[in-house]
C-alpha cells in the first residue's frame, strides 16, 4: 500500500504516471520517460513508505573539441630508410583511447600503429609508458 494515498501499489503507480503525463505528455516521454519506485523503511517502527518517481533513460553524449597534440616520432629501427625522427600533430578528443591516438597517427602519417611506444617525457625523464 502507498502509504500517503491509501491505495495499493498498481494504482498509486498508475496515478503517479497518469499525473507526470499530463504536464509532459509528448513523444519523448514516450520514448524515454519512466517510472522508479522507491521503498524506504525505518528500523525503529517499522513504517514503509512507498513512493513513484518519473525518470528519464536518454543520455546524450555531447562529443569533445578535439585538440592538437604534438609528438615526436622515434622509430624502433633507427636504421630504416624514411623513418628519420619528425614532429608530428594530430587531433584527439580527452576521451579518445590511446588506440585512437594510434590510429590518428596511422591515418595522417601512414605509420604502422604497432611500429612505436607511447610515452611521455618530461624534464628529459620517461615519466609514463601507455599501453593500447
Amino acid at each position: 500500500m502507498d502509504e500517503k494515498e491509501g491505495l495499493p501499489e498498481e494504482e498509486a503507480a498508475k496515478d503517479a504516471w497518469n499525473r507526470h503525463l499530463y504536464r509532459n505528455e509528448s513523444v519523448v516521454t514516450d520514448l524515454f520517460h519512466g517510472q522508479l519506485k522507491s521503498t524506504v523503511s525505518c528500523s525503529k517502527c517499522d513504517r514503509i513508505s512507498i513512493t513513484f518517481d518519473p525518470m528519464m533513460t536518454m543520455l546524450l553524449p555531447i562529443p569533445a573539441k578535439k585538440e592538437t597534440i604534438d609528438f615526436y616520432f622515434v622509430p624502433y629501427d633507427l636504421n630504416k630508410r624514411g623513418y628519420l625522427n619528425y614532429k608530428g600533430r594530430v587531433g584527439v578528443r580527452g576521451s579518445d583511447s590511446v588506440m585512437q591516438f594510434r590510429r590518428e597517427i596511422h591515418e595522417t602519417y601512414g605509420v604502422d600503429v604497432s611500429s612505436y611506444t607511447i610515452t611521455k617525457v618530461s624534464n628529459n625523464e620517461f615519466t609514463r609508458y601507455f599501453s593500447t
